[in-house]
């Protein structure tokens, strides 16, 4: 006999549009501005239970080929923009 055990995959919950005022200090309204995108975190986790732990990663192609490395200082690139996120279960590496 072969146990075998199989892991749900972690679940990125739907989220309302993230959404700033523009704070430009120079009063241009260029349609650019800082993100936080960490905050979001606990919104797109809500359907994951816990423990265990997750690790949350931003992307800016829907490939996941490049990633967004400095999530708390995200300046976006379009106006709206599409982020693209991937939850990684650390203890089961399942994503």
């Amino acid at each position: 006999e072969q146990p075998l055990t199989v892991n749900p995959l972690p679940t990125v919950a739907a989220i309302a549009d993230y959404q700033i005022c523009e704070a430009d200090p120079s009063g241009v309204n260029d349609g650019f501005e800082v993100f936080d995108l960490t905050s979001q975190i606990a919104a797109l986790m809500a359907n994951n239970p816990t423990p265990p732990t997750y690790t949350v990663r931003f992307y800016e192609d829907a490939a996941l080929t490049i990633p967004i490395n400095n999530p708390t200082t995200y300046t976006n690139l379009t106006n709206p923009q599409t982020i693209y996120v991937q939850i990684t279960n650390d203890a089961t590496t399942c994503r």
